[in-house]
């Protein structure tokens, strides 16, 4: 699952339990980074996604479907980056999203680091 479409679930069961933007962050992150997280326009923290989906009354086991560590999270996020630079040929941005992926130690095992080696392909 790409974490960057988790943004429109989250704005979908905010608006089942009308519950509006600033009430669900508060305390949180600020009402504009949910706006862009929801619209696409940005990622989200794990641990704030946490707070968020706990609010809706949510687990993390519930939204995820199993338990994710943080370095699966981003690594998520960085395929998903990754797609889009590789679907507009920004090779710069490809470079640089290799060099971040690497760094994380979930990348290291099997499918993950499979992905990586295509994507320099």
């Amino acid at each position: 699952m790409d974490f960057q479409i988790n943004g429109g679930i989250i704005k979908m069961l905010r608006e089942e339990q009308n519950i509006s933007q600033t009430k669900l962050v508060e305390g949180i992150m600020s009402r504009e980074n949910l706006s862009r997280f929801e619209s696409g326009e940005q990622g989200i923290k794990k641990k704030h996604l946490d707070l968020i989906i706990n609010r809706l009354g949510i687990s993390s086991m519930q939204f995820f479907a199993y338990p994710i560590t943080e370095g699966e999270f981003k690594v998520h996020n960085i395929r998903y980056r990754l797609k889009l630079c590789i679907l507009t040929s920004d090779m710069d941005g490809v470079n640089t999203l290799i060099t971040e992926i690497e760094q994380i130690d979930e990348f290291k095992k099997g499918l993950l680091r499979q992905i990586l080696i295509k994507a320099k392909a």
